[in-house]
Parts: structure tokens; sequence; C-alpha cells
């Protein structure tokens, strides 16, 4: 495919307005999705969902999206809604997915999914599709393209904000923030003004927005060049490669233009996992994602990586051969990256919502909830109690009876359903739990709302709609 013909690609673009930030313990309550051929859009689906019963959405969440209290307690089930998505997405099989935000949209997607039992194939943006971050090309342009005519709006520190919000604002495209309908139209201008203002950064997105084409890309080169960093820290980075991990999603690497890996002396495991947290400019150790949408570019982009002197190209080269022969280094990185494991992602929380990555899919698995969307509603409780594919404590098992549950209560024994409302009181509203759980409870709840009062004393009215939301919520609880 030529650079015209992959710039013109079907593009479906999307964008779901949530219930709160995490993608395992919030909901999306609209969804938006926009096929978009030639300049135009061809098809298109919105959708509302209710909010679950054993979930509460976060009050700042609801004050930014404007949803109403009307659409969370009578919208479709979430479970129709992510069927109906992946049913949209399956239409068209080789279109482009965009997002804005798409390690945020893509989290919800794959999250529901599995959560829903909507489908076995869980991470089928990426699967059956290719996904485009509206934020990281325009991360790549900002870093890559010195001519670059988009207007890059500053904080009060001058350091480059990427809020879709703001940056339309500063280059004329109005739309309405927050509203998934008008969101996906405002990412569709920012892609055809990234088209318009640096073609061959877009291009190279889409080319190598797979992570198998990305690992071909780093193979080819000694090194490789991405924006990376938040603020005053974003900057093209020249980057060897060092350890592949994470199942190859992941890869450490070492700034090559601000050090030559020879004068490396001592380095300890800590002090690299330090780095890799920390992500400030003058960090050496980078960890590189490759399966986030980032923009990665060969070496030929080295000329606008930092760096505190000019390197040659050659000297780049030759320091990055150094680093990746350099078998002590790897050892102290894969240490190093252990640790960052254990201290930045470790995932002791035994939640259901987490099992996801307790491991791929499993045929039994994947037979069973084809079974299961193959039979009614009113039959899939039967369904659950007869098969022999999964045993009752199966992640798949204890998801179905959720969904059974909140779809078709009336299937179910009443002493299932008193235990689940049970589970939803002693989840949403003990009031001994705190704020500290990854979901949204009662005691976050209230904290928010405060929040709200002293940071928005003229919004009475929203503020009251959302207050009679949870009072009516709490008044169904026993």
């Amino acid at each position: 495919m030529n650079k015209k013909e992959i710039l013109d690609s079907p593009i479906i673009c999307r964008d779901y307005e949530t219930s709160g930030l995490n993608q395992f313990f919030d909901q999306p309550l609209t969804s938006c999705a926009k096929r978009y051929v030639g300049g135009e859009v061809v098809d298109q689906i919105y959708l509302s969902a209710k909010c679950e019963s054993h979930r509460l959405p976060s009050p700042i969440a609801l004050f930014v999206n404007g949803l109403s209290s009307c659409s969370l307690e009578s919208g479709i089930p979430l479970n129709t809604l992510m069927d109906l998505d992946n049913k949209f997405n399956a239409m068209y099989p080789r279109d482009f997915i965009l997002a804005y935000n798409a390690r945020f949209d893509f989290g919800f997607s794959y999250s529901g999914a599995f959560q829903q039992l909507t489908n076995s194939n869980w991470y089928s943006w990426k699967t059956e599709h290719s996904v485009l971050c509206g934020l990281e090309i325009l991360k790549a342009i900002y870093g890559f393209n010195l001519d670059s005519k988009i207007q890059f709006p500053l904080d009060l520190l001058n350091s480059p904000s990427f809020s879709l919000e703001r940056v339309c604002h500063e280059n004329g495209i109005l739309y309405k923030a927050h509203n998934a309908s008008e969101d996906v139209d405002a990412t569709l201008a920012v892609f055809e003004m990234m088209k318009a203002d640096s073609p061959e950064i877009v291009q190279h997105a889409m080319q190598y927005s797979q992570k198998k084409s990305v690992k071909n890309l780093i193979n080819q080169n000694s090194f490789v060049c991405a924006s990376i960093g938040f603020g005053e820290n974003l900057h093209g980075r020249a980057l060897a490669p060092i350890l592949f991990c994470n199942n190859g999603s992941d890869v450490l690497c070492l700034d090559i233009a601000q050090i030559n890996p020879s004068q490396i002396k001592n380095i300890h495991s800590w002090e690299i996992s330090r780095q890799l947290a920390r992500g400030k400019i003058d960090d050496i150790f980078v960890l590189l994602p490759l399966n986030k949408q980032k923009v990665i570019f060969g070496e030929d982009h080295y000329r606008v990586c930092y760096s505190h002197s000019e390197v040659s190209l050659t000297e780049l080269r030759e320091r990055a051969n150094v680093a990746r022969d350099n078998k002590a280094l790897k050892e102290v990185v894969s240490e190093a990256f252990k640790l960052f494991e254990i201290t930045n992602r470790s995932r002791t929380d035994s939640s259901l919502e987490l099992t996801i990555f307790d491991d791929f899919v499993q045929p039994n698995e994947s037979q069973f909830i084809q079974d299961f969307n193959a039979v009614d509603w009113q039959n899939r409780w039967d369904l659950l109690r007869s098969t022999d594919l999964i045993e009752p404590t199966n992640r798949i098992a204890r998801l179905a009876r959720r969904v059974i549950i909140e779809n078709c209560p009336d299937s179910v024994p009443n002493s299932l359903l008193d235990a689940y409302r049970g589970f939803c009181n002693q989840r949403l509203f003990d009031f001994q739990s705190g704020r500290d759980q990854r979901w949204v409870n009662f005691s976050k709840v209230l904290s928010e709302l405060q929040e709200l009062r002293e940071r928005f004393p003229d919004q009475e009215l929203r503020l009251k709609e959302l207050e009679e939301y949870y009072d009516s919520r709490l008044a169904v609880s026993p």
C-alpha cells in the first residue's frame, strides 16, 4: 500500500464517556463510533448504557460528561452496548480504529468484552484491526516536526498540553467537549489537521500501528527514536533497545544521545527502576511500550532527539551496538525491570475484574462464551448450571453469574439475588471501607461531591441533581 492509499484508508473513530477513569471497575456510559471514508462519515452508532448495580459512577466524571440521572437508570444494559460495539467493528474488519486517547478507550473495550462475556476475542480492536492514537501521533509531530504549523497549547510553565479540548480550541476546531459523538468529530478533525500538517508522520504511524511491524522496525535499526515523557519532559529520544520484557510488549532502552554506554559504571538495578517510574528528561533508562500506539521511528530521525551535545549518526550507532552487546548491562536491566514490576505494576488485588490477566482465554472458556451467547437470557442460568466446560469457581463462570443477574434477574434463585444484593451493598455502601478502594464507593462519592461544591459553588442545580441520584441509589440498599 503506497503513502496516499494508507492515508486514505477507512477509519472507525471511537470514543467512550465513562463512569470513572478505572477501566476495570468503572464502565462505559455512552459509546460512539463513526466510520470515516474519503472525508465523509458513512456509518455510525451512538449508544447509552445504564449504570450496573454493582457500580457507582464518579460524581466528578458525571459532572464533566453531563450525563443525566435518567440515562444512568434507563439506558440499555451494558452487555448490549458492548455487544453492539463489537458487531459494529466486525462489519469493517480491515479498518483502522482511531481514538484520541486510544490507551484509555481500548482499556474499556477489552475490560468490557471480558466482563460482559459478549465474545471471547477480548482484544479484537488489535487482533482484527490496527489501532491509532491521536494523542501519540500529535506528540510525535511535536517532537519530530520542527516545521509544524499546528498550534500546541501551553500550560503555565510553557509545557505543551495535548488535551483534546485545548488542542481544538487553539486550532479553531469548535465542538462540545466530553460528549462521545462530539469528541469523535473533534478527533476526526484533529486527525485531518495532522494529515495536512505532517503526512509523513501520520503515514508512518499507520504503517507501524501493530506490534509485529514495530518489532521489525526495531530489528532493522541500531537504535530507534520516539517522543517520550510528559509536559516539560517531553522530547524526542534516541533509544538503544537493551531488553524485551513483559512478553515482548515493552522494550527497556538506553538513551544513547545522552550517555555513552561504555561510561556506565556500577549502576544499581534500583536506580534504573526509579528512572523507569520517574520519567524525567535526564533519566537515561526508558521503558518503551510497543503495544500502546507509541509512534516509533528509525534512526534517521536522530537529529531532533534530546542531547547534551551534538552526536553524529555514526557515533550513535556505535553506542547502540555497545549497549546491545553489553551482557552485564542486560543483567542489571533485567533485575531492574523485575523490581519495577514489583513496586509499580504489582496486581495483588484478587478482584474478579483483574482475572483477565490470569491468562488468555482458554479453549473451554471460549466454547462456553460461544454457547452462552447462543441461547436466550432465560436459558442462560440453566446452561451455566449444567455445563461441564468450566468449573463453578472459574473466572468465566463467576462473571456469567454476575451478567445473568444484571440482565435477567428473574431467571436465578432468590437466594442468589439476596447474596448478590449483599455483595453490592458491602462493596458500595460500607462506610467503614473508606476511600482507598479501587472502585467508587459511597465514601468516595461523598468526598467528590464535597470537592465539587467547593470548586463550583455556582453549579447548585447540577450538584443537586447528582445528590438526588446518589440518594436514590442509597435508598434501595437494605
